[in-house]
């Protein structure tokens, strides 16, 4: 959802213990490319300077090594899920299709360690991220695969956020399938 990016920001000032305030400045010069006013934290890139999300970008790359994934496979998997989201963002202000595809690479990383079986919510919320950045790619390069790509993503979330147990996740799950869908 588009308090992934938030989340991200945050995990990447927890592992560096960046308390740095200037660098959060809101930052009102950012623009947004995207159609989607709200699939990729739009309204919160508006809360941090977008030098923040370089900053993070190349600081939670340094951490993701081989030694930190196999001691430590979940706090890999959620290093991968901030960077991801991270790269998203960056791709969605500059329209970079190598900064989405970037993102999507660290997304299935991270769904190598987030299973269904094993962790199911997490395993639901990266493939709703997956599915965003799937659809804020395809609509960029008006690529009907990749938007289908986005669909079995939102469709794989569904598979775990049912309207009965997990409503808000459901209906903007439902939403962003009905974008993907129209956009297809």
């Amino acid at each position: 959802s588009s308090n992934e990016l938030l989340k991200g920001i945050t995990h990447y000032k927890t592992l560096v213990g960046n308390q740095d305030d200037a660098a959060d400045a809101i930052d009102s010069s950012i623009t947004s490319h995207d159609i989607f006013l709200y699939t990729r934290g739009n309204f919160e890139q508006r809360l941090y300077n977008g030098n923040v999300f370089k900053v993070a970008s190349e600081e939670l790359k340094t951490k993701l090594t081989e030694k930190y994934r196999k001691d430590s496979p979940q706090d890999w998997a959620m290093t991968q899920n901030s960077l991801c989201n991270i790269l998203a963002a960056l791709g969605q202000q500059t329209q970079g299709e190598g900064l989405y595809q970037s993102a999507l690479v660290c997304f299935n990383h991270a769904l190598e360690v987030y299973t269904q079986q094993a962790f199911p919510m997490d395993w639901a919320m990266t493939q709703y991220n997956l599915g965003t950045t799937q659809q804020s790619l395809g609509c960029l390069l008006n690529d009907s695969k990749i938007l289908s790509l986005s669909i079995d993503a939102y469709t794989n979330a569904l598979l775990e956020w049912s309207f009965d147990e997990m409503p808000e996740q459901w209906s903007l799950t439902m939403y962003q399938l009905g974008v993907s869908f129209h956009a297809h």
